[in-house]
């Protein structure tokens, strides 16, 4: 009786897994959907995704304190700046100032040419103080004619240097509002340095008031066309 030919089976090798590239454990010890840690590129991602959305925030937040006529922050801004920038001199012991603007008579130039000529008048005012103040400053509008700054970790002298140096700003710069003739208006200026002179918002403002009227022979400048 012949034999049947046995049949060969060929047993596949196993390719030898690399050591840096072997699983410690069975495929199912990780299951499906698995969420890893973030890497830092995007850690890194969601950082600038976070800054650029705060910086819209704090765009938008400062439009809606800002006076529509001069362009300044209003008085409710103001005064809550204030607020905290005192806060901060009695916590940290840093002095803290607020100079206060006046334009003078501004009711006469309405008068004479309207309100559109007293707006034009107070913005430009204040472009001059934003552009020749620190970032940090804050200036507002606190009243009709009257623009006020918040200066902090400003002491008296400093307050002083600001105010030589915005009254020297607002006789040399450019594009300075035509007015009519007979109109003659004076920019005062008063300030006042907190603890010494005031602790809360009023104090300090009604101290820097009071500056404004005994300081008005040196802390002013006038501009306009007197009638011969």
């Amino acid at each position: 009786m012949s034999k049947r030919p046995t049949k060969s089976v060929t047993v596949p090798r196993r390719r030898p897994t690399s050591p840096q590239f072997r699983l410690e454990g069975p495929p199912s010890s990780i299951p499906a959907g698995a969420s890893f840690p973030p890497t830092v590129e995007d850690l890194q991602l969601e950082l600038r995704d976070l800054r650029r959305e705060n910086a819209r925030l704090r765009a938008e937040q400062r439009g809606t304190y800002l006076d529509q006529t001069t362009g300044a922050y209003d008085a409710r801004y103001f005064y809550r700046r204030l607020r905290q920038e005192l806060a901060r001199t009695e916590r940290f012991g840093q002095p803290m100032s607020v100079l206060v603007v006046e334009v003078l008579p501004l009711a006469e130039l309405s008068y004479v040419s309207g309100h559109p000529a007293s707006n034009r008048v107070l913005r430009w005012v204040n472009a001059v103080l934003c552009r020749h103040t620190r970032d940090f400053d804050v200036v507002g509008r606190i009243g009709t004619a009257e623009l006020a700054l918040v200066l902090p970790e400003t002491s008296h002298d400093g307050v002083v240097t600001m105010t030589s140096r915005l009254l020297h700003a607002l006789e040399t710069t450019p594009g300075r509002p035509e007015l009519p003739v007979g109109v003659e208006l004076e920019v005062v200026f008063g300030g006042a340095t907190a603890p010494y002179d005031g602790e809360t918002p009023a104090e300090l403002v009604m101290a820097a008031e009071e500056q404004k009227i005994v300081g008005r022979a040196s802390d002013s400048v006038r501009f306009g066309h007197v009638a011969a």
